[in-house]
């Protein structure tokens, strides 16, 4: 079975990792967004902005974070994890999962769009 799921994802020992950003009416525009984020292992220098919507939740029952959840869950029992990045963009990030994880077999073949143009015939892909 192949699933993708987006980058980031907090690790499941920390399911509640969201209810600690200060969100209120006009966090979008008041330079809340800037705050940087130190835990997400592999990625340095990235803000809240940087991070899919679904993490600024202060709903502790958010479906979106609960559904990412158990996709990190459910991709930690898998025998091999592939990303849809190159290892020169992301070096730090995949080596922060194979050592924090004990993954041996993580493959980056991306980006995929760029595989569909070379490899995936026009008439399948529209």
């Amino acid at each position: 079975m192949f699933e993708t799921i987006p980058d980031g994802t907090p690790p499941p020992s920390n399911p509640d990792a969201t209810q600690d950003v200060p969100l209120y009416d006009n966090y979008l525009t008041d330079g809340t967004l800037d705050t940087p984020v130190d835990w997400v292992t592999g990625m340095g220098n990235i803000s809240l902005k940087d991070l899919p919507s679904f993490f600024r939740t202060t709903n502790p029952k958010n479906i979106m974070f609960h559904f990412m959840k158990a996709e990190v869950e459910d991709c930690l029992k898998a025998r091999a994890l592939i990303f849809n990045s190159f290892e020169e963009l992301e070096q730090e990030a995949l080596q922060a999962v194979v050592s924090k994880f004990n993954f041996p077999d993580i493959y980056s073949i991306g980006p995929l769009s760029l595989l569909e143009q070379k490899h995936v015939p026009k008439s399948l892909s529209e």
